[in-house]
């Protein structure tokens, strides 16, 4: 990693006058050396934690890899330990009902389901080359640095709840398997990726760039 100094930025454009208009968050990018594959930084959880979220334009469900997590690697090669969210140490952290309005939806791709007698909802998701991944649909904190344009251009640290997968399972089946990251940020339209999450609260708008 560390060959790319680009970054993530969800922007708007000019003609909207509507005040999330005047909001901007960057994410850092960094490329993984010799591949077309690119990373960002996540911070999810209250207080909170670093997580390193392969960039994905195919998909629209943000995940990260569960402390429960089957299958998961501990640690690359090269001794970095991957972060594992624990849903028991975040204040802040929801699991979602089967009953919550939220399971319903379909996450482009995701086979949605609720497993008795717990009720919580659950999502199965495939990948091409015969990987799979499952876990549970939770609420967190995510936390990033918004741009103010105006009055005048300043840095504010905020925060908001988001809906994202916790894995429990990873089977990346034909894909050599990956060891950098910590899960994966999709950006694919879609009413429950991030960015429209975000934008359906007014707090950024629907767009973004890289």
């Amino acid at each position: 990693m560390g060959e790319y100094g680009t970054v993530v930025v969800w922007l708007c454009s000019p003609t909207h006058r509507t005040n999330n208009h005047n909001r901007v968050i960057e994410l850092p990018r960094d490329g993984l050396r010799n591949t077309e594959m690119y990373t960002t930084i996540v911070k999810l959880r209250s207080p909170p934690r670093e997580y390193i979220g392969l960039i994905n334009k195919g998909s629209d469900l943000l995940w990260v890899n569960c402390n429960q997590c089957d299958n998961c690697p501990q640690s690359n090669e090269l001794g970095f330990k991957f972060n594992f969210f624990d849903t028991m140490s975040s204040s802040t952290t929801a699991l979602i009902h089967c009953s919550y309005h939220i399971c319903p939806f379909e996450v482009q791709g995701a086979d949605v389901r609720c497993s008795p007698p717990i009720k919580h909802c659950r999502y199965t998701y495939e990948y091409q080359y015969n990987s799979t991944i499952s876990g549970v649909y939770v609420t967190d904190k995510m936390h990033f640095d918004m741009i103010l344009k105006q009055p005048s251009p300043s840095n504010v640290n905020s925060s908001a709840t988001v809906f994202f997968g916790c894995c429990t399972n990873l089977d990346w089946g034909l894909i050599e398997t990956p060891t950098t990251f910590d899960g994966i940020f999709g950006f694919d339209p879609g009413s429950l990726n991030v960015v429209s999450q975000l934008s359906a609260r007014e707090i950024l708008p629907s767009a973004f760039s890289h």
